[in-house]
């Protein structure tokens, strides 16, 4: 929890969630935004920065970037978030950290986790993510965590106590869940994407739409090759080897924890006559056991899934999301992985002293096309504060513009100087580099190291907030 509410997520439900939704709905453009919509305006501690549009669309990244970070081999990898601002908390809270998660692969923020198949490294879907399953059933199903009261410090100011005094902790979990689904509100409505990687299991109850078998073995695929392997190697040799293969009614939930299914059990164990163990699965309880493993498992985040849902449908009107089919309505959240260069190409203008012809210009396009999409996905952060493009060149609110760099040293020396990014107005400073190699060094030195925006403004000493370790003065951070 304590994580969670010190997080930009956190921070940001402090800020927005406890607003009326019918405020969160209400969007502008600033004459000098460049036409991007918003609802608000953000300001990053201890960066020089103005929001004309891409602090904007940059905390919409950060956010994805924190929910799909995950610890590994003792460590954090935020390689699932293509151009992710790496997370660094300090030593105490890696302490935390491992207290809390004994498994490599946690997500960070604990409202998401890996699904099966991602974190096992096999199967089909394994970049997505999906609800945490704990979280979602301590939301409805675990009076004893239902009860417990949220600790001294480690709850959110600004959450109004319930009817009974203390905040509890399912409570807390279902104001996360429901913000998470406004916040994906917000980015459709304002036309940024939110690039989260979600699997259909949380995608498809946000629009209504039933989950199937086929959604679950998507994420699981170790769990269809179990339950094929009970009824075509086990099964056949009668309810004695189902027994000796400890078949139980019983399974294990995406979060490694273990359920008892015997309440979904039609037949008393009294029914049977025979030796066997009484909660063991029968070979002609088998059909039964199947779908009761398929029933649980689908439906064990259903609890964090209507919250988002709920959350959703406070930005967005439920009429309009049961429109769409799961995957349009993860195109409008996420956009699209693939990024299309001739899509962008299309979209580009040219400043006077630069000719699409140019060598440098040729250079430029050949090192995108060179690109892979999580390249590309870092280039579009670097200049535009967001990773997916729109879907179409209608959809395009603001053109892509490249200017030559107008410096002195960068005009008589092009080649030692970095190309600089305005993000705000999806634009692009590029010195008329020697070659495409050159070009495509500095390139990608600049979208992967070049993350913070500070050069909107020179900030006093007192607002160098965050660099009082590091022993920055405000001369040097320039």
């Amino acid at each position: 929890v304590a994580r969670l509410t010190n997080s930009m997520f956190g921070q940001m439900l402090d800020a927005l969630h406890f607003l009326p939704p019918h405020i969160q709905r209400i969007a502008y453009t600033h004459p000098m935004d460049d036409a991007q919509q918003r609802n608000f305006k953000m300001k990053f501690e201890g960066e020089g920065v103005d929001d004309y549009g891409g602090p904007f669309r940059e905390v919409f990244s950060q956010l994805s970037a924190e929910l799909m970070a995950t610890f590994k081999h003792g460590g954090m990898d935020t390689s699932s978030q293509s151009g992710s601002t790496p997370l660094s908390p300090s030593n105490g809270d890696q302490d935390v950290v491992h207290a809390e998660y004994t498994e490599s692969g946690s997500c960070v923020l604990p409202l998401l986790q890996p699904t099966p198949n991602k974190a096992a490294g096999h199967g089909l879907d394994q970049e997505s993510l999906m609800i945490n399953s704990k979280l979602s059933l301590a939301m409805g199903a675990d009076p004893d965590l239902a009860e417990k009261p949220i600790a001294s410090g480690q709850h959110i100011a600004m959450i109004p106590s319930s009817k009974h005094g203390a905040v509890t902790l399912a409570r807390l979990y279902r104001i996360f869940f429901y913000f998470l689904g406004q916040v994906m509100g917000v980015a459709m409505r304002n036309r940024v994407t939110f690039p989260v990687k979600l699997c259909s299991l949380v995608w498809k109850p946000l629009v209504g739409e039933a989950l199937t078998a086929q959604d679950l073995f998507l994420a699981d695929s170790e769990l269809q090759s179990m339950l094929k392997q009970i009824r075509h190697q086990v099964a056949p040799f009668g309810d004695d080897m189902m027994e000796d293969a400890d078949v139980r009614w019983e399974t294990r939930l995406s979060d490694g924890s273990t359920v008892d299914l015997s309440s979904m059990r039609s037949a008393a164990p009294a029914d049977f006559d025979d030796d066997i163990e009484d909660s063991v699965v029968r070979v002609s309880e088998l059909d039964e056991f199947e779908t009761a493993v398929v029933e649980i498992r689908l439906h064990e985040c259903q609890n964090a899934a209507l919250a988002m849902r709920e959350g959703l449908c406070s930005i967005i009107p439920a009429s309009a999301i049961a429109l769409l089919h799961w995957k349009e309505l993860r195109a409008m959240v996420a956009g699209r992985e693939s990024i299309n260069i001739s899509l962008l190409r299309s979209c580009t203008e040219y400043d006077e002293d630069v000719n699409p012809d140019d060598d440098f210009i040729q250079y430029f396009w050949e090192t995108l096309e060179n690109f892979d999409d999580s390249q590309r996905s870092q280039f579009l952060r670097f200049v535009w504060a967001r990773t997916r493009l729109p879907a179409s060149k209608e959809e395009f609110t603001q053109k892509f513009k490249i200017q030559s760099a107008s410096s002195a040293g960068a005009i008589a020396n092009p080649d030692k100087y970095l190309p600089k990014a305005h993000t705000c107005f999806f634009s692009l400073s590029l010195p008329k580099y020697s070659s495409q190699a050159v070009l495509a060094e500095k390139l990608e030195y600049a979208m992967i190291n070049c993350i913070e925006m500070d050069a909107d403004f020179r900030l006093s000493a007192n607002e160098m907030t965050g660099w009082d370790e590091a022993d920055v003065s405000a001369d040097d951070a320039l």
